[in-house]
């Protein structure tokens, strides 16, 4: 196989990866009502997209989280420079507590938490146009799809809002999928193609 035939190829299957993670999770949310399975798909996918980006494989999970992570939007960037610290035992502190907790605990670690998602389904617009969710009959104002907030006892705790989560992570995604379609992004198709080469992309027929 030729090097544009095969890199069209992989192109080709990662575009069927983008809808399936896109479609899968909203079926989640909105048809099963599966609230934690939606949280832990889009963490996932967040940390497997930052891969592609980066071109790290093991041992690079919470750089990877947050590489793309921070592309959901600006207030997912000043998360992580709030939280994250270089200089501290725990560099990565949304990735261990958000993405690890949820996927090797099954709850978000150390601090309260809650998983909101709408009762009922919701267009896009629907979704952007949420300001305010109301929790414990109280009405929290909301920035983007992970948040700390705070409880009665002025407590923080994370709000994991899986509708915008979802809708920032759509919109990154299909920003990021563009940027490899362009040849002119010379090192990013590189990472892309290096990384998705790494994982069982054969065995992925489409």
């Amino acid at each position: 196989m030729n090097n544009k035939k095969e890199e069209k190829e992989l192109l080709k299957k990662f575009e069927v990866m983008k809808r399936w993670m896109i479609d899968d999770v909203k079926r989640a949310m909105f048809f099963g009502k599966a609230n934690f399975l939606a949280a832990q798909g889009l963490v996932i996918y967040t940390e497997f997209i930052g891969s592609l980006i980066t071109g790290k494989g093991e041992g690079s999970s919470a750089e990877n989280f947050d590489t793309f992570f921070e592309r959901l939007g600006i207030e997912y960037k000043k998360l992580l420079r709030k939280h994250n610290n270089k200089r501290k035992k725990r560099k990565h502190v949304v990735y261990d507590d958000i993405r690890c907790g949820l996927i090797h605990e099954y709850a978000v670690k150390r601090k309260g938490f809650v998983i909101y998602n709408s009762d009922k389904e919701l267009s896009d617009e629907d979704i952007t146009n949420i300001t305010h969710v109301e929790l414990d009959k109280k009405q929290v104002k909301v920035k983007s799809g992970v948040m700390l907030a705070k409880d009665d006892s002025n407590k923080d705790y994370w709000l994991f809002l899986d509708p915008i989560y979802w809708l920032d992570f759509k919109s990154a995604l299909e920003d990021y999928s563009k940027e490899i379609g362009d040849v002119h992004n010379t090192k990013l198709r590189e990472n892309f193609f290096k990384r998705i080469k790494d994982i069982n992309i054969k065995n992925f027929n489409v």
